[in-house]
């Protein structure tokens, strides 16, 4: 029998950061608790730099001053990375590079696909490189999803998985990773989306972190990125069923390891797994809040009443993190104080973490980070035009070249690795 800890403990499976949480009403008796570039990076919309908690939820007892909350780590998403445990305030500290776990070869098929190599695992499904064969020498990698043959019968699981499927099929939009195929193979579910040649957001933060000079000189580059993305979720707000009307989606987990930046310059939103949505399959409980932490809004600590502008105050952290190069929100174990911290702490303008920034940029920026919804953007693609207007103001503005070639100088090592992956999974035997 598990031993409950001590009030004021957290318990959790690992170091982590940004971890998906969500929120319930504690019951009356709470139940029992439970570096340097990547040798080969992962090259698909999924963050892989560490594995997901174990089956079963693990409560964390911390409480929240005046409230009777306490917090549930969740194993239906995958953990985003892997840090030194810190104290969540709004100082600024800069990243390390992490190391990615490499892929693993793989020989078998999931319906008409040929799985080459695992890329990562996590508490709800694999994620593989895999081939798309047909006549005549037709052939096509696609990164395929595959719920984990155990929680085949599980509904909640199946549902959630469902829901991103149909969610994601529905958006066709250059700055969304796009579904292709969803089906049942071997027991279990599986979804194929486009295999994206590129690198995570995360990666990029990374980047930028480590490199300062690189950081000075990029600064259109992550507007360039920003933008593009405020773009793709805007379209996703926008999706409305065949009769006109408006599905109401929501993303709820706008954050650098859900952003995917390609090698040819493309920036694309990923990851519809716990979007809201009008007609969901899977009904989140009340009080149930899920995302990666350090980028969640506030309202959705203090009612979890999403709109779009929730996902407006996401990528406004993403934006304030790429241009000040330190983080917004620093990883914690305490996740009473990282709450506070999100809901009250001081968030200093860009200018003022980064001198050599135009004060011009604070507005663009912090008009996505007001802590009542009313007061910012009322869209995502609001936001992206007041980065393109400081961008023609301030900036030379940047194609798709210029940004590929950005990408490939900043990422030639693994580059090179993922083309090789690449080669490698073509000369598989269909």
């Amino acid at each position: 029998m598990t031993r409950k800890p001590e009030p004021g403990t957290i318990q959790k499976s690992a170091a982590e950061e940004d971890i998906p949480v969500s929120f319930e009403e504690e019951p009356e008796e709470p139940p029992p608790v439970r570096q340097s570039r990547s040798t080969m990076p992962v090259p698909v919309p999924l963050d892989a730099e560490t594995m997901a908690p174990p089956a079963g939820k693990t409560e964390i007892l911390e409480r929240f001053p005046q409230s009777s909350t306490k917090v549930a780590v969740e194993p239906i998403r995958e953990i985003s990375e892997v840090s030194e445990m810190s104290e969540v305030s709004t100082a600024s500290k800069p990243l390390e590079r992490r190391r990615e776990r490499a892929p693993s070869a793989t020989d078998e098929k999931c319906g008409r696909y040929r799985l080459c190599f695992e890329l990562a695992s996590g508490g709800m499904a694999n994620l593989f490189l895999a081939r798309q064969g047909g006549p005549f020498g037709f052939d096509k990698l696609v990164a395929l999803k595959r719920i984990h043959s155990h929680l085949h019968t599980e509904k909640d699981f199946v549902d959630m998985f469902l829901d991103e499927a149909r969610v994601a099929a529905q958006l066709t939009h250059p700055n969304v990773c796009s579904v292709i195929d969803f089906g049942e193979a071997s027991g279990t579910y599986f979804l194929a989306m486009d295999y994206l040649f590129g690198e995570p957001l995360s990666n990029v933060r990374h980047a930028l972190f480590d490199d300062r000079a690189l950081l000075s000189r990029s600064l259109s580059v992550t507007l360039r990125m920003v933008a593009d993305a405020a773009e793709g979720l805007h379209a996703a707000h926008e999706l409305r069923d065949p009769q006109g009307v408006l599905l109401n989606v929501v993303h709820r987990d706008v954050c650098p390891q859900n952003l995917f930046v390609t090698y040819d310059g493309n920036t694309k939103v990923v990851d519809f797994g716990i979007a809201k949505a009008r007609g969901r399959l899977h009904k989140t409980a009340t009080g149930v809040l899920k995302g990666h932490l350090a980028y969640m809004a506030p309202e959705q600590f203090a009612t979890n009443d999403v709109d779009r502008r929730t996902d407006v105050w996401g990528l406004g952290v993403v934006l304030w993190e790429l241009v000040t190069g330190v983080r917004l929100f620093t990883p914690t174990t305490n996740v009473a104080k990282a709450v506070m911290s999100i809901m009250s702490g001081s968030i200093r303008p860009p200018s003022e973490v980064r001198p050599d920034l135009p004060e011009e940029i604070d507005a663009v920026v912090m008009g996505a980070l007001t802590r009542t919804p009313q007061d910012r953007y009322p869209t995502a693609r609001e936001l992206g035009r007041a980065i393109e207007r400081f961008i023609h103001a301030f900036c030379e503005p940047l194609g798709l070249a210029d940004m590929a070639e950005w990408m490939e100088s900043t990422f030639a090592e693994e580059r090179a690795l993922k083309l090789a992956l690449v080669r490698q999974a073509r000369s598989v035997r269909f």
